[in-house]
């Protein structure tokens, strides 16, 4: 019965992963965004690379206009090689990019599922919590809305790194999932790491209450530490070197008081489900209409939460705020904070915790079905 269960969720799994790329594909096309040229150029380079026997280029030659650029080095891009191999595969660029889309979707639902039954949840609500992640309007913005493709496949492995810590922090287990999830987050986009070590250390904080012994989870700390270290080597050695070799500037430096989000805005969008990048008077930054629902269901509902998923509130509720100008970003301009660029980068921790609380709200209600319908059955005997 169990194997069979699991063999139905993953076949629709599969089936919601080609869901995800549909349009895309009947269109034909890559659809024009933000850092299209930029990955597009990525994605050609690693396909003339892998055709040449070159599997992991530091030093990008045939792209940029031709001048010789050491792209492999400051930008991580090994997990967008699998993307590359399908190019290639395919012979196509719009069918290989689709396809590495969907291989990523369907990690993503696999990822977030096994984080859900590990925490205790049932396969449906499981299966929920993966869709509504997977799906989140944050992710499709992501994916479509500007292609930034970093932050797209980061968003695959930092669900990851957050359930490590914290089964770390309860009882020293499951450290493999810290330690793998923060290194694939590396290896894909640099900034997502560097907000995930900052959320990392506030969970850390935040949880630390829970810990059942602080010796079994130094032991997993320790662990999960020397696995991101090891995994990691092949960005983090030429990276280190060159970054110590000599003094670079902040790529794109901009003024986070000019790219963090109003408060009327981000609801606007979310409300919208717009995960088109918005001009003119509006900024970007979205949930989506299912996650701010799940947030509104939360504060109605908060005293019926666990003392876990109350944090897990509170933290979804502040980073939403978090990235709009009610949050003081002019200090942080004088901050490490300053590198992010975007404020609502933030919004991908946003999403992963509000979506673990949509867990809860289908919960709720999925019980209360299955009670009414025994008692229906009840009355029915009687």
């Amino acid at each position: 019965m169990k194997k069979r269960n699991t063999a139905i969720v993953l076949l629709l799994m599969i089936i919601l992963s080609l869901f995800f790329v549909l349009s895309g594909l009947k269109a034909r096309m890559v659809f024009a965004a933000d850092d299209m040229p930029y990955h597009i150029n990525r994605i050609q380079e690693l396909v003339y690379s892998l055709k040449h026997g070159n599997w992991y280029p530091y030093l990008y030659t045939r792209q940029f206009k031709g001048v010789p650029y050491p792209l492999g080095i400051f930008y991580p891009q090994l997990t967008l090689i699998p993307i590359a191999a399908l190019c290639i595969v395919f012979n196509s660029y719009i069918i290989g990019i689709y396809a590495g889309f969907t291989l990523y979707t369907f990690l993503t639902m696999v990822i977030m599922y096994i984080i859900e039954r590990k925490l205790n949840k049932s396969s449906a609500v499981a299966f929920v919590v993966s869709v509504v992640y997977t799906f989140s309007t944050y992710r499709l913005l992501d994916a479509y809305g500007r292609f930034a493709i970093g932050e797209f496949l980061a968003m695959t492995f930092i669900p990851m790194a957050i359930y490590g810590l914290y089964a770390v922090i309860r009882n020293g287990n499951d450290w493999e999932y810290l330690g793998l999830g923060l290194s694939f987050t590396l290896l894909s986009h640099v900034l997502s790491t560097f907000l995930c070590i900052i959320f990392l250390v506030i969970e850390l904080l935040g949880l630390y209450s829970m810990c059942s012994s602080w010796r079994k989870t130094i032991i997993g700390l320790s662990k999960a530490v020397v696995l991101f270290v090891l995994s990691s080597l092949i960005f983090v050695v030429p990276f280190i070197e060159q970054e110590t070799y000599q003094h670079f500037l902040q790529p794109t430096p901009v003024d986070l008081v000019t790219t963090n989000s109003y408060l009327f805005d981000l609801l606007e969008n979310s409300l919208n489900n717009n995960i088109i990048a918005p001009s003119g008077r509006t900024r970007e930054g979205t949930i989506g209409v299912i996650l701010l629902l799940v947030m509104a269901w939360g504060m109605v509902n908060f005293r019926k939460l666990n003392k876990l998923n109350k944090r897990i509130l509170i933290g979804g509720v502040l980073s939403f705020v978090l990235i709009t100008s009610l949050f003081p970003w002019s200090i942080m301009m004088h901050t490490p904070l300053r590198v992010i660029q975007f404020p609502f980068r933030i919004l991908a921790f946003t999403t992963f915790l509000l979506s673990l609380i949509a867990g809860e709200m289908f919960e709720s209600f999925y019980i209360w079905q299955i009670v009414r319908n025994n008692l229906n059955e009840f009355n029915d005997v009687n």
